[in-house]
């Protein structure tokens, strides 16, 4: 499966991407249209979840791939040059 979507077209790959991961996130959200109530512990570590997977995205998407040392040259010829 995963050599057939390796040889997909880049576009087509990504709006498969996209619809999987919209899909996802649609399924995990409509589980509030099961429950009339919801616990207000659940409800606070369900947002104190939340709250850390986007800190941890925020903080990898900033540092992890300019900053570092293995994409060094290789990282650095596909930026432009100043002028």
């Amino acid at each position: 499966m995963l050599a057939y979507f390796a040889g997909l077209n880049p576009v087509l790959q990504a709006l498969l991407a996209g619809l999987f991961t919209w899909g996802l996130t649609a399924l995990g959200a409509g589980g509030i249209f099961f429950t009339r109530e919801i616990n207000r512990r659940t409800l606070d570590g369900m947002r104190g979840f939340a709250g850390g997977i986007m800190i941890s995205a925020s903080f990898w998407s900033l540092s992890s791939f300019p900053g570092r040392p293995v994409y060094g040259p290789a990282y650095r010829r596909h930026i432009p040059e100043r002028t």
